[in-house]
């Protein structure tokens, strides 16, 4: 039987500055491959002194084109999803990695405001500088937890006082239990 959230939060890379990054990097080098794919392939007109072999072309610019667009989409349908219930906090990295950690293995916990690029070097799921992991997407406030068995893990949220509340919450309806 599935239990209601006591908190539950969903967050995207929507970033203006992240968008636009992508758009002037990757963006850019996946036209330039369809127009050389087009023009060798289609029109006959090899591109550059040394053009690649049209064999080569038919396999390779399609790859090189599926991998930038590959790219762009996982950005664009990554999300960090948070969820705490009576019994478990639920990370979902969608398409990367799930985790579920009962609450009885939380040791101790706290919203903090972090940095994001100076503690674990920008956003996603990052090994921090000082030991420890995080799930961030954006912005720098989080619940920092450290587990019984001594792993520290953050995890970013735009509601980290709600989340920490929640956490609370869940653990008190246990110690009453």
């Amino acid at each position: 039987m599935k239990t209601v959230p006591l908190f539950e939060e969903e967050q995207q890379f929507r970033q203006p500055w992240l968008m636009a990054l992508l758009g002037i990097t990757v963006a850019p080098i996946t036209l330039f491959l369809i127009y050389v794919m087009i023009s060798q392939l289609v029109f006959g007109i090899p591109v550059g002194s040394k053009p690649m072999p049209n064999a080569m072309a038919i396999w390779f610019m399609p790859l090189m084109v599926l991998i930038c667009s590959g790219i762009i989409w996982l950005f664009w349908k990554s999300k960090l999803i948070v969820r705490i219930d009576s019994e478990m906090l639920l990370i979902r990295f969608f398409p990367f990695t799930k985790r579920e950690i009962p609450l009885s293995k939380i040791r101790e916990f706290e919203a903090r405001k972090y940095n994001p690029l100076g503690e674990y070097g920008g956003w996603g799921v990052r090994l921090g500088w000082k030991g420890g992991k995080a799930y961030t997407v954006s912005g720098n406030h989080g619940v920092q937890f450290v587990f019984r068995n001594g792993e520290k893990l953050l995890i970013g949220s735009q509601k980290a006082t709600e989340f920490e509340a929640a956490l609370r919450s869940a653990l008190a309806e246990k110690i009453d239990k």
